[in-house]
């Protein structure tokens, strides 16, 4: 018989052998990869209707985590988007604003209703607070034509996010 056909006969010769595979299989500890828990990262998206950018001014205005504020007007466009991540803990700071147009900028009323509405997503992750989100459903409400001047006169600015995480 070859040594393969045999039946092992002494179990203490399979433990021994087995824990020596175990412990030749271990590697040592100089692979490990340490990841940064210290970080801040956010993302934005805003989703105003085109109704609502048709009769507001859209302006986005955050602060980038050089402390630097900017500011964007939302303008024909489906979704507005910032995305940031960074070493170090960051104030995150995002507001958006609508203010109404004049009459002569959004021009004739040719349709019966209006949708002043908009969407916002917030991801965000800080060390101390881990990673948390905001995403309201659709927030605001249609307007009908012959509602149009009014609405505008008593709502001539809407705060659509003012967010401030410090």
């Amino acid at each position: 018989m070859t040594a393969f056909k045999q039946p092992i006969r002494n179990k203490h010769l399979v433990w021994l052998l087995s824990a020596i595979l175990v412990l030749c299989g271990c590697g040592s500890d100089d692979g490990v990869v340490a990841y940064d828990r210290d970080f801040t990262q956010v993302s934005y998206s805003v989703k105003p209707a085109f109704d609502l950018q048709r009769f507001y001014t859209v302006r986005v205005i955050y602060t980038d985590f050089h402390g630097q504020q900017h500011e964007e007007v939302i303008e024909n466009s489906t979704e507005w988007s910032y995305k940031e991540k960074e070493s170090g803990h960051h104030p995150i700071q995002c507001r958006i604003i609508a203010t109404a147009k004049s009459a002569e900028q959004y021009g004739t009323l040719d349709r019966e209703v209006y949708a002043f509405t908009w969407e916002y997503t917030i991801h965000w992750h800080q060390e101390k607070s881990g990673a948390k989100s905001l995403q309201p459903s659709a927030l605001g409400r249609s307007v009908k034509r012959d509602e149009v001047t009014t609405y505008l006169a008593e709502n001539p600015t809407i705060i659509l996010l003012d967010f401030n995480q410090p």
